[in-house]
């Protein structure tokens, strides 16, 4: 019998929820009556892989929002995230993060 790779299993399950529920939030921010798309464009991405610019102007985000999305990055595509996430802050932007790493 083969033997099943049990943290192969954690990794694509978390994964799997975290993309769900990402969606589940932009969905439910864009419904909230309160929503202005004119203030706030919200969207899931992959941004090891996915340009950012596809999304948003170059240097056009005043704030960005990647809380515990940093721990998933392999630390040798760190800099290209933060350099993805970089290209379409303004100048004076905002980027909030929470950083855990389990060694």
């Amino acid at each position: 019998m083969p033997k099943f790779n049990l943290n192969l299993f954690e990794i694509v399950f978390t994964e799997w929820c975290r993309s769900v529920l990402m969606q589940l939030f932009c969905c439910l921010l864009k419904e909230n009556p309160q929503f202005d798309a004119n203030r706030c464009q919200p969207f899931c991405c992959d941004v090891t892989s996915d340009c950012l610019t596809n999304y948003l102007a170059e240097s056009s985000a005043d704030l960005a929002t990647v809380i515990f999305c940093l721990s998933a990055v392999h630390p040798n595509k760190m800099v290209a995230v933060l350099e993805n996430i970089h290209s379409v802050s303004e100048v004076l932007s905002l980027i909030l993060f929470a950083y855990s790493r389990i060694l």
